[in-house]
């Protein structure tokens, strides 16, 4: 005999079953040109991060250096027409910044985002391989992280769709697998670089161009040097100096 609780009972199973699967077609929107970025950046540092791994795991033993292409190969098969994506999104926010700012300030941003890319990268494989003992053996337990769910791009679900629409976006031709971020500049920013002329760009910086700024040398070549100033409010500058004669560059 059908009672009331059953019914109600039944009801509620069946709105709580309604719920759960809203819940999960919940569909992601497409991004936002500032969503679009961050999720450029994801699947740029992934592959950069590994790719810095297996530069230097493929420095051991034979075995190690097998492996390390093994993992290579299978993550790229995985992931590399997002990261490729990617890589296209993070060259067509360089030329826009350059429409902006100019054909050199323009690039200062992406120049940033690489030496950090950089830095981390590093600071990765120096905590894996700063002890001589068992360093192949540390390598493969790294490497063979990228093959678990955990670091691969669809870890993080609105990211990975945010990837996936920047597939679509860019169409169906995927370049084969080369070093990123593509960006095609003569600097190279570092922190913490003295060059001759520092003192002087750091009066400059401060008298005409913000009050809170850090300062990244681009490029030391002769007599010519080129420095990044990033304001706090976000307005970049660049400033080269030739035989100890500096001045803001303008575009």
């Amino acid at each position: 005999m059908i009672t009331i609780q059953g019914v109600l009972k039944s009801l509620s199973l069946t709105a709580l079953v309604f719920v759960l699967t809203a819940c999960g077609s919940t569909q992601i929107k497409d991004p936002d040109q500032a969503e679009r970025l961050l999720a450029a950046k994801y699947a740029i540092e992934a592959e950069y991060t590994l790719s810095v791994l297996v530069s230097n795991c493929k420095k051991m033993e034979a075995s190690t250096r097998k492996h390390a292409d093994q993992v290579q190969q299978q993550w790229w098969a995985d992931n590399w027409p997002l990261v490729d994506a990617a890589d296209k999104e993070f060259q067509s926010f360089v030329k826009d910044e350059q429409l902006k700012h100019g054909a050199q300030t323009g690039q200062l941003l992406a120049l940033r985002f690489m030496m950090e890319l950089d830095l981390k990268a590093r600071q990765n494989i120096y905590q894996l391989t700063k002890h001589e003992a068992y360093r192949d053996d540390r390598c493969i337990r790294a490497l063979d992280k990228y093959l678990e769910e955990e670091l691969q791009l669809s870890e993080d679900k609105v990211k990975h769709a945010h990837l996936q629409f920047l597939r679509d976006y860019y169409g169906e031709k995927i370049a084969d697998p080369h070093p990123v971020p593509v960006i095609n500049s003569e600097y190279s920013a570092r922190r913490d670089v003295g060059g001759k002329s520092l003192y002087k760009v750091e009066k400059i910086a401060d008298k005409q161009l913000c009050d809170d700024f850090e300062i990244l040398s681009l490029l030391e070549k002769g007599p010519k040097e080129v420095y990044g100033i990033f304001c706090e409010d976000g307005k970049n500058h660049m400033i080269m100096c030739k035989w100890g004669q500096c001045e803001v560059v303008k575009e």
